[in-house]
């Protein structure tokens, strides 16, 4: 196993590319059945909430590159935008860019990106900014490796 990563590990301008998740109807129909509301039925379109959450779950696949093992909290979402509606068939990624990074004590700090949803012709279909809280690496943990 790699060693985790930490709030050091993380600089400005670095970027992840997360794997990809194809959205199929059967998704889109559990979701709705969740969600209720007018957007019940088979569906063609996937609800903006949906797309946030599987966005959320790609970057949880990308390791720690994407949300490190040291996290300790989702501090928050910021400047949310639903610039596109995926349909069934579409395959999703999230391109991620380190923008800041702010020590909060000696053992935390909050790592901020910039995240975007593409489908697999390119178009935006969300753009986030995610703060994350991340642990400081301890004195015993060394350096990181790999």
């Amino acid at each position: 196993m790699s060693t985790p990563a930490y709030f050091e590990d993380f600089t400005v301008g670095d970027r992840m590319l997360t794997p990809a998740r194809t959205v199929t109807e059967a998704d889109l129909v559990l979701f709705d059945a969740l969600a209720g509301g007018p957007f019940a039925g088979p569906a063609s379109l996937a609800h903006g909430l949906y797309v946030l959450a599987i966005s959320g779950g790609l970057m949880f696949l990308a390791g720690d590159r994407g949300i490190p093992r040291s996290t300790i909290a989702l501090w928050g979402l910021e400047t949310v935008r639903f610039s596109g509606s995926p349909r069934t068939g579409d395959t999703l990624r999230v391109e991620a860019e380190v923008r800041q990074t702010t020590q909060v004590d000696a053992t935390r700090g909050l790592i901020a990106m910039s995240n975007t949803t593409k489908n697999q012709r390119g178009e935006e279909i969300l753009t986030y900014t995610s703060k994350i809280l991340a642990g400081r690496r301890p004195a015993s943990a060394g350096s990181r490796v790999g």
